[in-house]
């Protein structure tokens, strides 16, 4: 996975968290690492994927949470002999490059079955894709032919198993629909993301 550089970025502001909401036990910073499978036009690849969250608990049930994710890029489809130079034919493969920052309301029930929550989010994202075409050839040549960014809704499922007062693994279900626009041309993409991690609540 591309490791994306706004996300080392954040990083050091979550691990400083702790200590500046020290006061404030309704905060939680989350991490997790999952796998994104992105689709368009009929083509769809899989990519590893991370995500960092701050969150807010309002009441027992509601929280707000803010994370940004990093979906990786993944490759749709490979196209042999179509990129002709000369008397050298290349092969190319296309590939979806997205990440994204999101603002969610997150509902969760009661902890029930000893140590298990469950509910769901629902908020708005703003994303960030880019359409990479990469020529394979030697070296390699990689072209950006589309970018595009738009806000879109998210929703997702999640589970919650606390590990102690403060620690909980957490399992979820992402999922988000948009459209990325070329000159006249639009293609609807759909990014559906597992994932697994780790919630501390300070």
């Amino acid at each position: 996975m591309k490791i994306s550089v706004k996300l080392l970025l954040v990083l050091p502001l979550l691990t400083a968290a702790p200590a500046l909401f020290a006061a404030a036990s309704d905060f939680a910073v989350s991490a997790d690492v999952g796998a994104t499978r992105q689709s368009s036009d009929g083509e769809s690849g899989t990519e590893a994927s991370a995500s960092l969250g701050l969150s807010y608990q309002i009441t027992p049930q509601w929280s707000v949470l803010l994370n940004y994710t990093d979906s990786g890029e993944a490759d749709l489809t490979t196209v042999s002999d179509t990129f002709a130079i000369g008397d050298v034919l290349y092969d190319a493969t296309l590939a979806l490059d997205n990440t994204a920052i999101g603002l969610f309301a997150q509902y969760m029930t009661e902890r029930q079955a000893e140590h298990w929550s469950f509910g769901g989010r629902l908020g708005l994202v703003r994303w960030d894709t880019d359409l990479n075409l990469t020529l394979h050839a030697s070296p390699d040549v990689g072209l950006t032919i589309l970018s595009d960014t738009g806000t879109d809704l998210a929703a997702g499922l999640v589970a919650q198993y606390a590990l102690t007062e403060k620690w909980d693994m957490t399992l979820g279900l992402d999922y988000m629909r948009y459209s990325i626009s070329f000159e006249d041309e639009s293609t609807d993409v759909t990014n559906t993301r597992l994932y697994i991690g780790l919630k501390n609540t300070f």
